[in-house]
């Protein structure tokens, strides 16, 4: 049997993810400063989680209170304006891009708000918020939204709480194409431990990207040639942009490669078919997810993104059987593709405690987990 999965974020709540309102407990924390740390990779992570010398390194470089300071005050305007006590994260997000581009004068007007605070708070310490590049603020945002979204959960639990799902992916006489529209590392982590071989569109074989060692890194090149595919449509914790800004490269435009490693994911080596060293650092180390409200214009345009949804709207109308968890329907180019496959999809399963499936059809069962039992 064919079988596609459709995955939001409520599949990854019971391994301890955080939905909407988890993530806006913690951007919502006074002072912010207080809970981020900022590191000289350039990396921001939560005080939550961080290892005694993290604590300490991660508050020594100077911006790390005022790019959170401007990220808090962000937070306060958005409320404000939306007329909510709650920070949709992906709402926020476009909220502040919409700012940065559209409304420049609103933009740096809370950054100067912020500025005043500080310059109050702090007599015998200058700091100019305006040498703050953009690109500073959007960062720290993305790596604390990244550092939410790794499994801390000892795996024993993720073993427990997923059994049904493992058990059906495991059956030897289905295929599965899972996409997947979070940005964390879950299944990765179930299908190591349970040793099922899984292809995601990443492979070493025509690599030109390599660690410290001359490993070669995994490059997306759509390669999906396993009985269970998983597709990271709008993006994953462990991708990174590789660059090739070199003269002898630049050409090459840019490639998408995955790695868990620090040094690997800061320096990775371009390294040509003679050998040659063409580029030996990564230009930028943000993971690569899609957040905000104009993920169809991102997808169009970029040839990673593209390539996927192109295999969602190739592959679903083909399934036997679509299984959709924990989605909440509020991505209207997700809802398109579902819309116009379902007259060739066999049966529905739709696995949510908060909402009912969206679409008509006439072999639909909805399961509520919080009061049956999944099992397939």
């Amino acid at each position: 049997m064919n079988i596609s999965f459709l995955l939001g974020a409520g599949f990854s709540y019971n391994a301890g993810l955080p939905v909407v309102s988890g993530v806006s407990e913690k951007f919502l924390r006074h002072p912010l400063a207080a809970h981020t740390l900022n590191f000289n990779s350039g990396e921001w992570k939560w005080r939550d989680w961080a290892s005694e010398p993290d604590k300490h390194n991660g508050i020594l470089p100077f911006q790390q209170e005022p790019v959170s300071m401007i990220i808090e005050f962000m937070a306060r305007h958005y409320l404000a304006d939306m007329h909510t006590d709650v920070l949709n994260y992906e709402q926020f997000y476009q909220y502040m891009l919409d700012m940065a581009g559209k409304n420049r004068e609103q933009f740096d007007a809370i950054i100067a708000e912020a500025q005043q605070v500080y310059n109050a708070e702090n007599h015998f310490r200058d700091f100019n918020f305006d040498s703050i590049p953009n690109r500073e603020i959007f960062s720290c945002f993305y790596h604390l939204v990244d550092d939410m979204l790794w499994v801390r959960k000892p795996y024993k639990e993720i073993e427990d709480l997923y059994a049904p799902y493992i058990n059906y992916f495991s059956n030897q006489d289905h295929s599965f194409n899972i996409f997947t529209l979070n940005h964390d590392l879950l299944l990765e982590k179930v299908f190591l431990k349970t040793e099922l071989a899984y292809s995601d569109g990443f492979s070493t074989k025509s690599s030109r990207l390599f660690d410290d060692d001359k490993n070669p890194l995994p490059i997306y090149d759509g390669t999906f040639d396993q009985r269970i595919s998983m597709m990271k449509l709008h993006g994953s914790i462990d991708i990174y942009k590789y660059s090739y800004i070199e003269k002898q490269n630049e050409y090459l435009g840019f490639d998408y490669f995955k790695t868990m490693d620090f040094y690997a994911k800061q320096a990775a080596s371009h390294i040509d078919e003679n050998g040659t060293v063409m580029q030996n650092w990564t230009p930028e180390i943000t993971p690569k997810f899609i957040t905000g409200q104009n993920k169809h214009q991102i997808i169009a345009e970029d040839k990673m993104y593209s390539s996927l949804y192109g295999r969602l709207q190739q592959v679903l109308p083909g399934s036997d059987r679509l299984v959709v968890i924990g989605y909440s329907f509020m991505d209207d180019h997700i809802n398109d593709v579902i819309s116009n496959s379902l007259s060739s999809i066999k049966e529905v399963i739709h696995i949510n405690p908060n909402c009912q499936f969206k679409f008509k059809h006439p072999n639909i069962t909805e399961i509520d987990p919080l009061r049956q039992q999944v099992q397939f």
